[in-house]
């Protein structure tokens, strides 16, 4: 060590005699002593300190980890539930009360399959209870081609066997009945009042997920729309539109506005790939003539037009077919083939105004004249287009089976 302090000096490179250097190593050893004193100790002194900084840095993390612990603990006590009772919704009272009519559509189907094979297929839709004697609505579709159908209740009701008591597809409307009484009916709006950006509520089964609701508005009054069916295409017009969610499961339906009314029956949603929040509803308005007939009338005994019409009930909507305003009747925007109305003439954009001597003022109004009347029946139908009013006389068809 005092060698490499030596070299340290900037006299190193002079040499000593031997004398000097005996008289030098007389006089250093005390000085290179305490030197050597003095650089042991600093090694000490640094060692302590380090070990008292060691000692400190793990008392401070162990105090710290103490404090994190005791600071989670006290958070983690501090976290308690409100007391409180839950603000509702005001939609909350008005769901609960049609829940009890809203059922599960749950059918078996035989059919062939991609193969060619015949077996049988499960399906299931909705449906909505509209007399306290078991009479429910669904849609055509749901039921076409069932060999067993059951009704799963929300309103603590067993599940029942229904029978399908008629259909119509041109509606895509159906009643079943179950053996009950006491059951639930929903209350019949009336979907005439509705207005652009209407809060509307769709209750239903989709996707397998039990009773589901949505909630969105009147985005679309009166479409027409072509939905692809089992085995053809139909033809659905005076449609609700709306972007509450309507999904597979939710056809047959209903469709609630904000007082719990039924202003439609759900049957249809946009395909995925063409749309988003686009969703249709039969218009109560239109499905309610249909059930009726269907209750009271086979099929066998309901005449025919063959006629797809929308209602053209207020001033624009005469004014938008170049009509003077103050017309009022069904349109025609579809005419079946091979029917009554294709042999005289009737074609769409005809807005028929008159059945015998029965004022005609929208839709509806044409299907109760027609549900009065019998096949085979002649009538005389009033109608106008944008070259004036025309009469023809009709011997009404006996109604396709389903």
């Amino acid at each position: 060590m005092s060698s490499r302090s030596d070299a340290d000096r900037p006299d190193v490179g002079v040499p000593l005699r031997p004398e000097m250097h005996t008289a030098s190593n007389q006089a250093s050893p005390p000085r290179r002593h305490v030197r050597g004193l003095v650089i042991w100790l600093a090694a000490v002194l640094a060692i302590v300190f380090v070990a008292m900084l060691v000692s400190f840095g793990s008392g401070d993390q162990q105090r710290s980890q103490t404090n994190s612990t005791d600071a989670f603990a006290a958070t983690a006590r501090s976290l308690v539930q409100s007391q409180e009772a839950a603000r509702r919704s005001p939609a909350t009272k008005t769901i609960a009360s049609v829940l009890p009519s809203v059922v599960n559509v749950r059918v078996v189907k035989v059919g062939a399959s991609a193969s060619g094979q015949v077996g049988e297929a499960k399906a299931e839709g909705s449906g909505v209870v509209i007399a306290p004697n078991g009479v429910i609505v669904t849609n055509d579709h749901v039921v076409q081609g069932a060999v067993q159908v059951r009704v799963v209740f929300t309103d603590g009701h067993p599940t029942m066997p229904g029978t399908v008591v008629g259909t119509d597809p041109q509606h895509d409307i159906a009643v079943i009945k179950v053996d009950a009484s006491g059951l639930n009916p929903a209350t019949l709006g009336r979907s005439s009042e509705l207005a652009l950006a209407d809060t509307v509520y769709a209750i239903g089964f989709p996707l397998d997920l039990g009773v589901t609701v949505t909630r969105g508005i009147v985005s679309g009054l009166d479409r027409s729309v072509s939905v692809q069916g089992e085995s053809t295409v139909e033809h659905l017009v005076g449609l609700l539109q709306t972007d509450a969610a309507i999904n597979p499961g939710n056809s047959g339906g209903p469709l609630v506005d904000a007082s719990g009314q039924v202003v439609g029956i759900d049957t249809a949603g946009a395909s995925a790939a063409s749309a988003d929040n686009v969703g249709f509803s039969i218009s109560i308005d239109d499905a309610l003539p249909v059930i009726k007939q269907i209750l009271t009338q086979p099929t066998a005994q309901q005449a025919w037009l063959g006629v797809e019409a929308l209602s053209v009930n207020t001033a624009a909507s005469a004014a938008a077919l170049g009509l003077d305003p103050s017309i009022r009747g069904a349109a025609v925007v579809g005419v079946l083939p091979s029917s009554p109305a294709a042999a005289v003439g009737i074609r769409a954009g005809d807005v028929i105004v008159s059945l015998d001597d029965t004022s005609i003022a929208s839709a509806p109004a044409l299907t109760e004249a027609l549900a009065a009347l019998a096949p085979g029946q002649d009538v005389t139908i009033e109608f106008v287009t944008m070259s004036g009013r025309r009469t023809v006389d009709v011997r009404l068809g006996q109604r396709p089976p389903a």
